[in-house]
């Protein structure tokens, strides 16, 4: 993490991201291994570390009636530091929109990072094609789809499913093949990656 940005570590519940919060905030030690924040180690030079972070958990410390923006600089307060003076920020958060909304992230899965980049960086790698498809029967959609040759992973993404496909995947096979199982309005076209697909991607490999 470089000083002043706002670093995001995201994953789905389970993921490790608050396991991970506790440890560098010197709150839990780890099971193995070592860790190290601005160059203090979170076992040996806890004393000196508190001294230097702020933890804020999630949303049952927060005071309802006042802004994000206002809650940090309570905390701030407390830790004896303001958030204009460009202080590193590090948040944790399941939904991956909010991802676009840091400087740099890292996708955790069983806690282990998979990548860290920047938001942008890390949609752009996204190298496999991408499609949005939904029908009517968007619960039998899923498996539909997932049985269809080509397909190399599919998941449910809002009011659409997306998935991969491999070399010769063929589109219009796929449409006829779901309208023969009885799917009506079927639409399907090409996606744009999102970080929710990068991870989707990731997790797989």
């Amino acid at each position: 993490m470089e000083k002043g940005e706002l670093f995001g570590i995201i994953g789905p519940d389970g993921a490790g991201k608050t396991t991970l919060f506790r440890i560098i905030a010197t709150l839990i030690l780890a099971d193995s291994g070592t860790a190290s924040v601005d160059g203090f180690d979170v076992v040996r030079d806890y004393k000196e570390l508190r001294k230097r972070i702020g933890y804020m958990p999630g949303r049952f410390s927060l005071y309802q009636d006042l802004t994000v923006e206002e809650n940090l600089s309570f905390f701030a307060a407390v830790f004896g530091t303001t958030i204009r003076e460009g202080i590193t920020i590090v948040v944790s958060t399941p939904y991956m929109d909010e991802a676009n909304l840091c400087d740099r992230i890292a996708l955790i899965k069983g806690g282990r990072f998979l990548q860290i980049d920047t938001p942008q960086n890390i949609r752009q790698g996204f190298s496999a094609p991408l499609w949005a498809v939904r029908s009517e029967k968007m619960h039998r959609l899923l498996d539909d789809v997932r049985a269809f040759p080509g397909v190399d992973n599919c998941y449910a993404f809002g009011e659409t499913h997306h998935f991969t496909a491999c070399e010769g995947f063929d589109a219009d096979g796929l449409r006829s093949y779901l309208e023969g199982l009885g799917h009506t309005a079927v639409c399907l076209q090409p996606a744009k990656a999102t970080i929710e697909d990068c991870y989707m991607l990731l997790a797989k490999q």
